[in-house]
């Protein structure tokens, strides 16, 4: 493909040097609308949510703006954290610079200020990708698999994006079916998605928090 595809966001068992080697050439672009589930000493649960960008100062680029807006269940439950988006930005940005670091592309620029950041304008692909290592939530609720189980290996899911129709669970042949990504597009999508899990599995690890699963969005350039 000749568009770029980018990613964002993971945590790696393997060492660091060892990724930071390894780049991905232009394909996929994670556009990193994420929500994490993690435990750690006093199980946090982390939770972010990207909000709507608005027209940037150069071409092909927008600010992102990070309210203290906390939904859950595709926006039916509604609440306000103060100072959420403050650290989703923060951590945003942390995050980011580090899979940059290791050749992950992904739609952040910079950080502006407090509660923006610069990104890249991208044209979405409807796919929500839903990594897993631990049972939880939904996976948990569909199949009768006790949360907290160690899955046997890391389990990649995908969602058709929207709302309506509360971003019901998809298979690849749906994907290749109506035509969502290309086959190229979805082996870079695989690819990228365990490698950043990799990549914040290890960096989670490393402050004692054990990430169960979490949700990457794409786009292309």
């Amino acid at each position: 493909m000749t568009c770029g595809f980018f990613a964002a966001i993971g945590a790696p068992t393997a060492p660091a040097l060892r990724l930071s080697r390894e780049s991905f050439p232009p394909g996929p672009f994670i556009w990193f609308r994420q929500k994490v589930s993690a435990h750690g000493p006093s199980p946090p649960d982390i939770r972010r949510q990207s909000e709507d960008p608005y027209e940037g100062p150069e071409p092909g680029t927008l600010i992102q703006y990070f309210k203290d807006d906390a939904t859950a269940f595709n926006a039916q439950k509604r609440g306000t954290i103060n100072g959420k988006g403050v650290l989703n930005n923060r951590i945003s940005e942390h995050v980011f610079t580090l899979l940059g670091n290791i050749g992950v592309p992904t739609h952040f620029i910079r950080r502006l200020n407090m509660r923006e950041q610069l990104i890249r304008q991208v044209e979405i692909v409807p796919i929500e990708v839903i990594v897993r290592n631990v049972a939880a939530g939904t996976l948990s609720k569909r199949l009768g698999i006790e949360e907290g189980t160690q899955l046997p290996r890391t389990l990649i899911e995908y969602c058709y994006k929207d709302d309506a129709l509360g971003d019901p669970l998809v298979a690849e042949e749906h994907i290749a079916c109506f035509n969502w990504c290309s086959q190229d597009e979805l082996h870079d999508i695989q690819d990228m998605a365990i490698r950043i899990n990799d990549f914040m599995s290890g960096m989670f690890a490393a402050v004692g928090i054990r990430l169960i699963d979490f949700k990457l969005e794409f786009g292309r350039l």
